[in-house]
């Protein structure tokens, strides 16, 4: 006896079954299925030495983030989101009392004329700091260099 049954033949009910799961007919397949999200804006970021060049306003909401090193030596990016009362991050770097701060996203370190690629979900009003902590063979790390800036994105901040 075969393992189909004892006629060899899948049962017609389990063979329609099969065919008709998650299979909608008529004119509202389409209607019930909501439309794809818009794409993501992307956001070229060039790494120089020793800085970060973004091509456009970064926007809040889903963003993608195209980088490239188009400096001489190796580079990093590291995201870091900012509360209202932390200094502004190049204070914040080179300052004595110094705020913890939990790395958001970014990239490993990429060698000239490599790329990467990173997608996060920015809040509307946010502050937010772009900072390289790769250490140059002077011993420095490049953030010491001037290779970190913050922007905010547009909108009101939200509130706790």
């Amino acid at each position: 006896m075969s393992t189909l049954g004892r006629r060899g033949r899948w049962p017609a009910a389990l063979i329609c079954g099969l065919t008709l799961t998650g299979c909608t007919i008529g004119p509202s397949a389409t209607a019930a299925r909501p439309p794809a999200p818009a794409p993501a804006p992307v956001v070229g970021v060039s790494m120089v030495d020793h800085r970060f060049e973004l091509d456009r306003p970064v926007p809040a909401g889903r963003v993608v983030f195209q980088i490239t090193n188009d400096g001489q030596s190796a580079h990093d990016l590291i995201m870091l989101p900012l509360a209202e009362d932390v200094p502004p991050i190049a204070e914040q770097l080179r300052g004595s009392e110094r705020r913890l701060v939990q790395p958001y996203a970014g990239i490993y370190e990429r060698p000239p004329g490599d790329t990467g690629t990173f997608a996060v979900n920015l809040l509307p009003g946010q502050r937010y700091a772009m900072i390289c902590i790769v250490v140059g063979e002077d011993g420095e790390p490049h953030w010491m260099k001037g290779m970190a800036t913050e922007f905010r994105t547009p909108g009101p901040a939200a509130t706790s």
